[in-house]
């Protein structure tokens, strides 16, 4: 699914063997695919418009929010909070997301002109009653002609599998 703008715009790429994807909606801010019962919302706020503009959809869990969010906070980040970071963390709040966000990685725009990391690039995961959904994030290097850098999130369980494989030698006493 791609949203085109001469200036700005977003892609949502599925793999072609992934059978059971369809597009939900489209808005202003982001767009919403299926993917086997599992909400992804790509969402793009230029840094000119403002969240009192319009929101994300809030969805139902199991939902990721992840995209150019454009707004700062201290949550994830920035040295100070401006209005929209302000609004999006109360929204995202009430909507019980968790962000993934960890100040030990890379950010995900790195700025040439002030050579600085920043995060506007942002993923939220939604929770149930009683859990949240289990992710986790990775920043990865630098992307060739970006300054934004490639983000790799990991939605649900990931459980180590061990196989030990053990040599018995048995010896039996002649008679």
């Amino acid at each position: 699914m791609a949203t085109p703008n001469p200036v700005y715009g977003r892609a949502t790429y599925v793999r072609s063997d992934i059978v059971d994807a369809h597009v939900v909606s489209s808005s202003t801010f982001c767009d919403v695919i299926e993917v086997g019962g599992f909400k992804i919302v790509n969402v793009y706020k230029p840094p000119s418009a403002h969240w009192d503009q319009e929101f994300p959809p809030a969805l139902e869990h199991p939902v990721l929010y992840v995209g150019d969010f454009n707004s700062h906070h201290p949550k994830w980040g920035y040295a100070d909070s401006n209005t929209d970071g302000d609004t999006l963390l109360e929204w995202a709040s009430g909507n019980k997301l968790t962000l993934l966000h960890d100040a030990k990685q890379y950010g995900t725009f790195h700025s040439a002109r002030w050579r600085k990391d920043s995060s506007p690039d942002l993923c939220w995961v939604s929770s149930s009653a009683t859990h949240c959904q289990p992710a986790q994030q990775s920043v990865l290097q630098d992307f060739p002609h970006s300054q934004h850098r490639p983000v790799l999130t990991q939605i649900g369980l990931k459980l180590p599998y061990y196989s030990f494989l053990a040599k018995v030698t048995l010896e039996f006493p002649y008679s």
